[in-house]
């Protein structure tokens, strides 16, 4: 299994703008300083988000997390930066409606698998770690673009964090090429929709239950989540969690 190659190859059977190299520091610094217009996504006449350009790597030697956290990933792994041109700014609510988007496309490939999301945007399987989302924006001019990378332990974990998992831990059966494209097409469809209501004012009332079942099926959650609201934040039955703070 080379989810490199795999993913290489289903990104220019898309037809997918792409950038892939064996070996990177980081594919969001990659793409948040891309000026090439063979890669650089760019806004067709009417749209709002455009089609994504995928920055791919075999190998990160300074893979990045929120803040000052690194992400340590082993051979086997997706480590990948999903780079969209925007006519205007995501909203703060894009952020878990980025890590819906992922935990849907995991359940939806693998339901045999119990995910489950931790906020704000960290995809578990059980207790463990399995995938992490940085999401950046940078403002060129009249056009926004937004990358949101994606690092996913998919046949291993890190062996010195014992509390990190991988795909293929979880599955009765071999990943196949085909399963992997299942996946990487649901993912790279529901994040653009993640886009495209990230640039409203609020979540939709569906939205808002989706995120709160994916968060309440993480089982170290101190106290389960009574209500997320249109703006994303976290009510239990002892205190409002404000998602820009965690």
């Amino acid at each position: 299994m080379n989810i490199y190659a795999w993913t290489r190859a289903w990104a220019l059977d898309e037809g997918l703008k792409l950038w892939a190299e064996e070996r990177v520091e980081s594919t969001n610094s990659v793409a948040k300083d891309d000026a090439s217009p063979i890669t650089l996504p760019v806004l067709d006449r009417g749209e709002d988000v455009s089609a994504p350009t995928l920055y791919l790597a075999n190998h990160q030697s300074g893979g990045r997390g929120r803040g000052d956290h690194v992400w340590t990933t082993p051979p086997g792994s997706l480590l990948s930066s999903w780079s969209f041109a925007l006519a205007r700014v995501p909203q703060p609510i894009f952020s878990p409606l980025a890590g819906l988007a992922l935990f849907e496309a995991a359940l939806e490939t693998w339901p045999e698998i119990a995910f489950n999301l931790k906020a704000p945007n960290d995809l578990f399987i059980d207790k463990k770690k399995v995938a992490g989302i940085l999401i950046e924006t940078i403002d060129r001019g009249p056009t926004r673009h937004t990358v949101v990378g994606v690092g996913l332990n998919v046949t291993a974990s890190p062996p010195e964090i014992e509390t990190a998992t991988s795909i293929t831990d979880h599955l009765k059966t071999p990943l196949t090429e085909a399963t992997w494209r299942r996946f990487l097409s649901a993912w790279a469809s529901r994040l653009r929709e993640a886009l495209h209501s990230g640039q409203r004012d609020g979540l939709s009332p569906s939205a808002c239950e989706r995120i709160k079942g994916a968060l309440n099926r993480h089982p170290l959650l101190r106290e389960p989540i009574l209500e997320v609201d249109e703006r994303g934040q976290l009510r239990s039955s002892s205190r409002v969690i404000y998602w820009h703070e965690l």
